[in-house]
């Protein structure tokens, strides 16, 4: 799979953005702040969707984090290639239940049926902690860089023996 582009209308900090990526590798290296951190989590909330607000949290979820305080529109889309296929998932999102969550996914540009919500897992086959062990890392994950450092961190996962 690659990630081709995406298009930000509002998520968190980013607004009306777009990114064009490499076929090898994109690096962000920008100041801390500058929504580096922001992108990745639009990524995977382009993907596996955004839980719904719990009414009695004690704490920001993403879905609030996230949402712009001007209350407007909240998505994008996300354009990937996949087994030399092209799909285009634009999703908005509601303020607080994903059950109001537009999502449309287009095939080579025709509307594709049966993705829901999990459209990650039915593309690559990968749940949401899978594709975030695997596609996303910091300093501390560092060791994993090694193709075999991350094929054992995955294995150890699926197979239930990492806590």
């Amino acid at each position: 799979m690659n990630i081709l582009s995406c298009h930000i209308e509002n998520y968190g900090k980013l607004s009306n953005v777009d990114y064009r990526f490499n076929e090898e590798l994109t690096v962000f290296n920008y100041e801390n702040g500058s929504g580096k951190t922001t992108l990745s989590s639009f990524i995977k909330a382009m993907l596996y969707g955004l839980p719904s607000t719990k009414t009695n949290a004690k704490n920001f979820d993403h879905r609030q984090h996230f949402y712009p305080f001007d209350h407007s529109k909240f998505g994008g889309t996300v354009t990937i290639e996949h087994d030399s296929d092209e799909y285009r998932i634009e999703r908005f999102f509601d303020n607080k239940s994903a059950t109001a969550d537009y999502v449309k996914v287009y095939k080579n540009g025709n509307i594709a049926d049966g993705f829901g919500e999990n459209i990650g897992k039915k593309l690559m086959g990968a749940d949401e902690d899978i594709f975030i062990k695997t596609a996303f890392f910091n300093a501390e994950d560092i060791s994993l860089c090694t193709p075999q450092g991350i094929e054992a961190y995955v294995n150890n996962y699926e197979e239930g023996t990492l806590a």
